[in-house]
């Protein structure tokens, strides 16, 4: 048998994986947390830790849906679910603008020859 034997993990670790990722916890974050090499985590609880967010995050905007008390759900689902808040923006009463006349443009040319003029 060539190079080192097969990692083995034990449930405790298993089960404190799938709790990480339930809380939507990076892979980077669970390895350094349960000292297991990055590569090493990743070859072995790559698709349960993407399953597993899965399955937290369904179950945050599920408890979204039935939370009496909501502003921290809210917060969560626009930091890790990309939710947002729509603005609706009216702009009654706001003067549009109109053309300039012949004699304010004239003006404006005039000026702005002055003030590029020096001495």
């Amino acid at each position: 048998m060539a190079g080192r034997p097969k990692r083995q993990f034990t449930d405790e670790e298993k089960v404190k994986i799938d709790e990480y990722a339930l809380h939507n916890c990076k892979d980077n974050q669970i390895a350094t947390l349960l000292n297991i090499p990055f590569n090493t985590f990743k070859r072995h609880f790559g698709k349960r830790c993407i399953q597993k967010r899965a399955e937290g995050q369904a179950a945050k905007i599920k408890q979204q849906y039935n939370d009496k008390s909501p502003t921290m759900l809210i917060w969560w689902g626009k930091q890790h679910l990309d939710q947002k808040d729509k603005q609706k923006i009216e702009t009654t009463g706001v003067k549009q603008p109109t053309a300039m006349t012949e004699a304010e443009r004239k003006a404006f040319r005039e000026f702005a020859i002055k003030s590029t003029k020096v001495g």
